[in-house]
């Protein structure tokens, strides 16, 4: 009666606690926020040339496009 009741429960809470590790956090959660991170960096890294005429350009697009999205609204 123990076996099954109480072994069995355990045994089957266990594999589902497993399950839901393995595949949902460690592989989603985990591998999603690490490949967005590093494609994040990757696009960022692209953006620091160590031009600062680069800089300014990319200030200069970034406050334009404050002003547009303040008077649309």
């Amino acid at each position: 009666m123990y076996d099954r009741l109480i072994a069995g429960t355990q045994d089957a809470v266990a594999w589902l606690a497993d399950a839901f590790d393995r595949w949902i956090l460690a592989g989603a959660v985990v591998r999603g926020l690490y490949g967005a991170i590093e494609l994040g960096g990757r696009a960022l890294r692209l953006a620091q040339t160590g031009s600062l005429q680069t800089y300014a350009l990319l200030l200069a697009a970034g406050v334009v496009l404050v002003l547009a999205w303040m008077l649309i609204r």
